[in-house]
């Protein structure tokens, strides 16, 4: 079985793009999830980059910014692409299935 939860807080601001094979929204981000105490008896931080499609990239990408608090369930996503240099690179990513939004973060009007 291959399911993640995870709470945390967005370390971006979500980017949505279209797919342009499948003209499909996408979404991505960062989230920060506390780990393990360090000696300083500050907690680390550690980061994941999330995915999301659909409707569930529509509403991240309007309501969430960097800060918001939410949960979310999904799975962990592994993938590889090549680079301008011809080099194969290889990402680990959690593809999100469901997003709680726990705090929102105000936006800033400008």
């Amino acid at each position: 079985m291959n399911k993640v939860l995870l709470v945390g807080r967005l370390a971006t601001d979500p980017e949505l793009k279209v797919n342009n094979e499948t003209q499909k929204f996408y979404c991505n981000f960062k989230l920060a999830v506390d780990g393990h105490y360090k000696k300083n008896a500050e907690r680390e931080k550690i980061f994941f980059k999330i995915l999301c499609y659909g409707k569930t990239a529509e509403v991240a990408s309007n309501y969430l910014t960097k800060g918001s608090l939410i949960s979310l369930t999904g799975k962990i996503n592994f993938g590889s692409y090549t680079n301008e240099e011809g080099e194969k690179k290889y990402y680990t990513s959690i593809l999100a299935d469901d997003i709680q939004f726990l705090y929102l973060k105000k936006r800033e009007i400008s």
